[in-house]
């Protein structure tokens, strides 16, 4: 999508797209301007597992539930980066310069190296991290 604005976004963003939450309707706009060409969407390639994962133990989720919300990721054509090289070795030194999780080093890690915001959904990350990369989605 040559032209558009590129974001990122963390999996707590996505999950929004699936299930009724706090700044769900911020969530559902990304995915509505990206399904308008408005934005094109990046993030690292777990993703989908992440989301999946959480959407799992949701209660009001089940398998055939699971299998179409897996079916959505994919048809949205987000750009996945693989754990290679550059975002590698820059996540895990991100993950002990904040004191967190290599998942969500990632995502932070993916804004910084592609010059792009991140979205988040997670309170705790936002006041945990303080990079220009880092945008919360009640912000969108």
């Amino acid at each position: 999508m040559a032209g558009t604005e590129k974001i990122g976004l963390d999996a707590s963003v996505a999950i929004k797209w699936f299930i009724s939450e706090t700044n769900s309707l911020n969530a559902r706009k990304i995915a509505e301007d990206h399904a308008r060409r408005i934005i094109d969407l990046a993030s690292p390639d777990l993703l989908p597992y992440e989301v999946l994962n959480a959407l799992r133990y949701a209660p009001e989720m089940g398998i055939e539930t699971l299998k179409t919300a897996s079916k959505a990721l994919d048809k949205m054509n987000i750009d996945l980066h693989p754990f290679t090289d550059e975002l590698s070795e820059q996540t895990i030194e991100n993950a002990y310069k904040y004191g967190i999780t290599i998942y969500d080093a990632s995502y932070i890690t993916l804004g910084e190296i592609k010059n792009i915001p991140i979205y988040t959904a997670d309170v705790k990350l936002i006041k945990k991290v303080n990079t220009k990369t880092l945008k919360f989605i009640q912000d969108y």
